[in-house]
């Protein structure tokens, strides 16, 4: 990816979510449609997905596209003068959004590999 003045590094992203999962390259490029050679060059930072791959990396990998490409989000929640309780209340609101997030990607992702459209 074009260097923006940050420490990310894509391709190293991407190694470290595939071996997470346990795939090879060739698995990963089975799965998203795409040449073993392709997600070589990706984790090498020698070429960069399109816009479908990185649907599909994400979908796969279950993650946010933002977090695929290092985005952080330049939301910060100020909580200074809330209770613990509320707090605890907006913490698990954001851990419940996140989690049913990755559960619908999983199901279109495992809807998509039984049923190929």
């Amino acid at each position: 990816m074009a260097d923006n003045g940050n420490a990310f590094d894509f391709g190293l992203k991407l190694k470290q979510l595939r071996e997470e999962n346990s795939l090879l390259q060739k698995q990963v490029a089975e799965r998203i449609g795409v040449s073993a050679q392709s997600i070589k060059m990706y984790e090498a930072n020698e070429t960069e997905p399109g816009s479908m791959v990185l649907r599909k990396l994400a979908l796969l990998y279950q993650v946010s596209a933002d977090e695929l490409l290092g985005i952080e989000s330049e939301f910060d929640l100020n909580m200074d003068g809330l209770k613990s309780s509320q707090r605890k209340v907006i913490m698990d609101n954001a851990r419940s959004s996140r989690d049913e997030f990755r559960r619908n990607n999983e199901e279109k992702s495992n809807k998509k590999s039984v049923d190929p459209e």
